[in-house]
């Protein structure tokens, strides 16, 4: 059993199931969120379009490329928020407006930008930021 079909059997009814994805996490539940329509919502943190293109953007999809999260963005119909730093140096920043532009669900997507946010700070120095996003 998956942990969204867990979620709901375990859950309250009427209760909201939200994915959360921090990172490389961004993978699971952009899929999770993208086979599964009972999902409610979604929260991307510095999410990326694939692995490869953090580092090197080519323009098309390398054959040995993992977790393309690209792939999956046109199924996922949920509401939507994307958290990103603007000074990121592993997932550029270029990568969370990707995503937000590729979601299908404009109107429920948001794209948050947290000045001066890296990749592993928006829970610790940039905590009111994020919160406040969410």
């Amino acid at each position: 059993m998956d942990v969204v079909t867990y979620a709901r059997r375990t859950s309250e009814p009427h209760q909201l199931v939200v994915v959360h994805g921090r990172s490389l996490g961004s993978a699971p539940s952009i899929y999770a969120a993208a086979h599964h329509l009972d999902v409610d919502g979604m929260i991307i943190e510095s999410g990326f379009l694939t692995c490869a293109k953090t580092v090197v953007n080519t323009g098309w999809t390398l054959p040995f490329d993992m977790f393309r999260n690209e792939d999956y963005l046109q199924q996922c119909r949920q509401l939507e928020l994307d958290i990103n730093g603007n000074h990121d140096h592993v997932v550029p920043f270029s990568h969370g407006v990707a995503i937000h532009q590729r979601l299908p669900n404009a109107f429920g997507a948001d794209l948050t930008r947290i000045e001066g946010g890296q990749h592993n700070d928006l829970d610790s120095l940039h905590y009111q930021e994020t919160i406040a996003s969410i």
